[in-house]
């Protein structure tokens, strides 16, 4: 009795092999899309959590308005080194206080890597633009600023994804 396989069993797995791989890799690449939003809105959630946290400490505090809640400023959003009247937060000075983000450092935006700058600077992924206000959703494509991760609007408190690879500056 000889062992081994048949010409047939061997043109069936060839022939299956390809259709398989051809129902995987999308499935795939639907889930590192998914992964990618998921990680999206975790850091979304992250900076607004440090945003309600920092303003609802303000009010509790009694020196915030619970109508009007103030705002982090630049300083206070940003993960640069600020210090007491540092002129490099937003062009103002502003006095040294706590990060919004409980560690200091801001999450980084995963579609970055997707985005079409005329700079790659990957480097920048979690640094947040926020010298003026534009409207919510806004896709900055500026060479100066496309590369930014995050966008900030100290006067309203909302942030958004500075990208637009699969509607994740929606969220």
């Amino acid at each position: 009795m000889k062992k081994g396989f048949t010409l047939t069993e061997l043109i069936l797995v060839l022939v299956l092999l390809p259709v398989l791989a051809a129902m995987a890799i999308p499935a795939y690449q639907n889930i590192a899309t998914r992964s990618r939003d998921e990680v999206t809105r975790a850091a979304l959630a992250q900076f607004r959590s440090g945003i309600d946290r920092y303003e609802s400490d303000l009010i509790l505090a009694g020196t915030g308005n619970i109508n009007t809640p103030p705002h982090p400023n630049m300083c206070q959003i940003e993960d640069s080194e600020c210090t007491v009247f540092d002129s490099t937060c937003d062009g103002m000075s502003w006095p040294l206080t706590p990060k919004v983000m409980p560690n200091g450092e801001n999450p980084e935006n995963p579609w970055m890597a997707q985005k079409t700058c005329s700079t790659r600077r990957p480097e920048q992924a979690d640094w947040v633009y926020g010298a003026s206000c534009l409207a919510v959703g806004t896709v900055i494509t500026s060479a100066t600023y496309c590369n930014y991760g995050w966008i900030y609007c100290p006067t309203t408190g909302v942030i958004w994804a500075n990208s637009n690879v699969n509607g994740e500056n929606a969220f």
